[in-house]
């Protein structure tokens, strides 16, 4: 952990535990949303009843994977930051804002019946998450709110791990009219690939670089 005064410690721990505060209830939310047998007489009904759903089941994993994700990326950003600004508390509560949404999102994607606002409204989402977290990162960049110690290479990554997905998610989003909306749910698999093809392609530019003498970027 780096050091920082104890003054501005305290604002940071208030920000951190306001913020997981924030994403557990999201998350939480997003267990309540989770369908349940109802009306059912007999063992094979209430089986039956649970594979019909296994959409939302599905939706309940991938947004969990997603707010665990933005967690874990705030939780090793936040790690490094030394003092905080207005700006840089107002980008956070706008992250917040959107990570909030997703239990709203994925129940109206769950709901939407393969029509348009759904995947839309989820992509809009989740893209929006992204995007606001790169803002997040640009202001603790701007303001050089970061330690001295602080890995180079660390923006750099936390940039990819959450700007590729956002851009798949925004891109997805014009499919949903020019396609169809099955197309725009099925682009996002395309993370799947992309995000370690991604990693690996970082990891040799600092290779690289650190063969060049280089600091890795």
């Amino acid at each position: 952990m780096t050091e920082v005064d104890a003054p501005d410690r305290k604002e940071l721990d208030r920000l951190v535990f306001f913020s997981d505060a924030v994403i557990a209830i999201a998350i939480t939310l997003l267990a309540l949303e989770l369908p349940v047998p109802e009306h059912v007489t007999n063992d094979a009904a209430a089986w039956h009843s649970l594979a019909e759903s296994g959409g939302a089941y599905l939706m309940f994993l991938i947004s969990f994977l997603i707010i665990g994700g933005f967690w874990r990326a705030h939780h090793g950003l936040f790690r490094h930051v030394t003092s905080l600004s207005r700006g840089l508390l107002f980008r956070n509560l706008i992250c917040l804002l959107f990570i909030t949404l997703i239990p709203w999102a994925s129940k109206v994607l769950n709901d939407a019946n393969d029509t348009q606002p759904g995947p839309v409204i989820y992509a809009a989402v989740l893209g929006g998450v992204g995007w606001t977290f790169l803002l997040l990162l640009d202001g603790v960049a701007r303001g050089k709110l970061l330690a001295a110690d602080t890995p180079p290479r660390m923006l750099r990554e936390f940039r990819q791990r959450v700007g590729l997905p956002a851009l798949v998610f925004t891109l997805s989003i014009p499919l949903a009219f020019l396609v169809s909306p099955q197309a725009c749910s099925l682009s996002w698999i395309s993370l799947a690939v992309l995000m370690p093809v991604a990693a690996q392609l970082g990891r040799r530019q600092d290779r690289r670089r650190t063969e060049r003498g280089l600091e890795p970027a």
